[in-house]
């Protein structure tokens, strides 16, 4: 009988301790997405919050709230929807917050940034008195640039060479006349003017210059570089001004060999005026320095990088468009 009572006793304990023991509770897990992840005042930003959850309460009960600047003060009340659009007015980063919270008050935060622009209002338009032709311009970071590439020369066959000869000659993109419009494909000499020094006007309209690889990158600078949608920031229409386009541009064997070879239009090249340099201590090898993008990802994305060319090694002579930067007062 003894025996008895306490394994009863004992059932009755464990018994009691498993039914009087509540689970731990844990707070919500939050997390959203945005797309997209930079636009103007007019883009419209959709942020989804559906993958937030919290084991211990249903859906319906658990509640989100939102900072849409990071000053730590809430824009919205609690609400129950998980998905939110709105747009943005100020030009800046802005990082977003959200909190999750469950009906026992337990909380957790997730937060992302989005870049908002603002269009450029540094916008103009000048006159090559050389020939008459307008081009557009843009001041970005403190640097006016032209937003079209330059057009002023004679266009040669690709058979014929250029020459030091007074005249700036350049090809039009696969030889085509009817490609005139994107701008001149000028070989290094002719960009230049045959004058090798760094930020020299080159074949550039008086009061401009072949900008340097220092100037280039003060200006691409106030944008991100890595995993960033450069057809948004640089592209046709872009909030820069920049109005970037990718016409290909050529590379050509010097005679006997005359291979030329025209690089897709997904990808487009601009000189820089930086001196060329000695390679491997060999004066016949010279580094050239161009800016050069590319498109990946059918064009939904642009990278960009600068890509040294070395000549007379590999004889290879490339002919890229031009961009003059405005000199500075």
């Amino acid at each position: 009988m003894s025996h008895f009572s306490y394994r009863n006793l004992f059932i009755l304990t464990i018994m009691g301790l498993l039914f009087s023991c509540e689970a731990e509770n844990l707070p919500p897990v939050a997390c959203f997405s945005l797309s997209p992840d930079q636009g103007d005042s007019l883009t419209v930003f959709y942020f989804d919050a559906r993958e937030s959850y919290d084991p211990e309460t249903p859906g319906f009960g658990m509640r989100l709230r939102w900072d849409w600047n990071g000053d730590s003060i809430w824009d919205t009340d609690y609400i129950k929807e998980k998905e939110y659009v709105r747009r943005f007015k100020t030009g800046s980063w802005h990082q977003v917050i959200m909190e999750a919270t469950d009906q026992d008050g337990l909380v957790s935060l997730y937060s992302d940034s989005l870049l908002i622009f603002e269009g450029n209002g540094f916008v103009d338009s000048i006159i090559d008195p050389r020939d008459g032709q307008v081009y557009s311009i843009a001041r970005i970071n403190y640097q006016w640039v032209m937003t079209e590439n330059l057009r002023f020369g004679t266009a040669l066959d690709i058979s014929v060479q250029p020459e030091n000869n007074g005249i700036t000659e350049f090809y039009n993109y696969q030889n085509n006349p009817e490609y005139a419009h994107y701008g001149g494909l000028y070989n290094w000499d002719e960009t230049m003017n045959y004058k090798a020094e760094e930020g020299n006007q080159g074949i550039c309209p008086p009061g401009w210059h072949v900008p340097k690889l220092t100037e280039w990158k003060d200006m691409l600078g106030i944008f991100p570089s890595k995993g960033a949608d450069m057809n948004y920031y640089w592209g046709k229409e872009s909030p820069s001004g920049f109005n970037l386009e990718l016409l290909g541009f050529m590379y050509y064997t010097l005679p006997p060999d005359s291979l030329l070879s025209w690089y897709p239009k997904n990808t487009v090249a601009w000189w820089c005026s930086d001196e060329p340099a000695d390679y491997l201590q060999d004066p016949d090898d010279f580094v050239y320095s161009i800016r050069f993008f590319m498109s990946r990802w059918e064009m939904r994305r642009m990278i960009y990088r600068f890509d040294y060319f070395w000549d007379e090694r590999s004889l290879l002579k490339f002919a890229c468009y031009l961009r003059c930067f405005k000199d500075m007062d």
